[in-house]
């Protein structure tokens, strides 16, 4: 993610220092890197409208990525896709979850923009915001550890109830368990005796 903001912010103010700029690696000769695969048209548009909906200061720079540094753009997409698909499960199982990390994404993200606006053009004021983020970054972490935490509370509780259960009704459930898995063989009995008797009755 900070690839992302940082690539557009500097496509947007068009200040990129290639001494910062990260070496390539050295692609091995034996194994040679392979090809990202291309964002489909779908893919990229659900990113976008991902970003516009929870981060318009972010979608604004990576329309300015796509025109000025299109493969960084694809990167960004990709990134931005791969935290979409994350959260998705959270939206169609856990609404105030799925609140609770866009969130923190989004927060996240503050950061590493005014991280990459520090890094340009320090000043007194963008490290004062910076450090807000920080803070209400660190925050929103201690929801989401909380949150965390009373579901694992609810799990534990309701694994204390299984084995409550089986303390208790131990006896009752084998059981039960045993003479539903008997309980074809005594249909199969019942069958071959019902046989039996149509045919001593024929003869």
């Amino acid at each position: 993610r900070t690839r992302v903001v940082v690539q557009a912010e500097n496509s947007a103010e068009a200040k990129f220092d290639n001494k910062r700029a990260p070496k390539p690696r050295t692609a091995s000769a034996s194994k040679p890197p392979r090809a990202a695969a291309a964002i489909t048209p779908d893919k990229e548009a659900a990113a976008l409208a991902f970003v516009k909906q929870y981060h318009p200061e972010l979608h604004g720079l990576l329309q300015s990525l796509r025109d000025h540094q299109p493969e960084e753009f694809e990167k960004a997409i990709r990134d931005l896709s791969r935290t979409a698909e994350r959260l998705r499960p959270y939206r169609e199982n856990d609404v105030a979850r799925y609140e609770l990390e866009v969130r923190m994404w989004q927060a996240q993200s503050r950061v590493e923009l005014l991280t990459a606006q520090v890094q340009m053009g320090d000043s007194p004021e963008l490290r004062k915001d910076l450090r807000t983020a920080v803070e209400h970054k660190l925050a929103l972490q201690r929801e989401v550890y909380q949150a965390e935490r009373q579901r694992l509370t609810d799990r534990l509780n309701r694994l204390d109830q299984q084995i409550e259960r089986l303390d208790n009704q131990g006896d009752a459930m084998v059981e039960r368990q045993v003479e539903l898995l008997l309980r074809p063989l005594k249909t199969d009995a019942r069958a071959r005796r019902s046989s039996t008797t149509k045919n001593s009755k024929s003869n």
